[in-house]
């Protein structure tokens, strides 16, 4: 199993994390795939009408959402107006 991850509008989600005191370092280690494998294999099967899945990180700390490029073009519109 391997994926992608693409990473947007950084500053704007550093800015969100702080907020929540949450350090990338551990956003690293919580979503590290080697760890998640097991989690985004049986979340896979479950996957819902537009192929979107969620799953929880192997520490139950996140939880993590697929999108569609719909979605993320809206995530990103409203993402400036979200972070004033």
């Amino acid at each position: 199993f391997s994926c992608d991850i693409q990473e947007y509008s950084p500053d704007a989600f550093d800015e969100i994390r702080s907020l929540y005191e949450i350090h990338i370092s551990d956003l690293r280690y919580s979503l590290d795939m080697s760890r998640n494998q097991a989690k985004i294999a049986e979340t896979r099967q479950t996957a819902g009408k537009s192929g979107s899945f969620f799953f929880f990180s192997f520490d139950s700390r996140f939880i993590m959402k697929t999108i569609t490029r719909k979605e993320k073009t809206a995530v990103l519109q409203i993402l400036p107006s979200y972070c004033q």
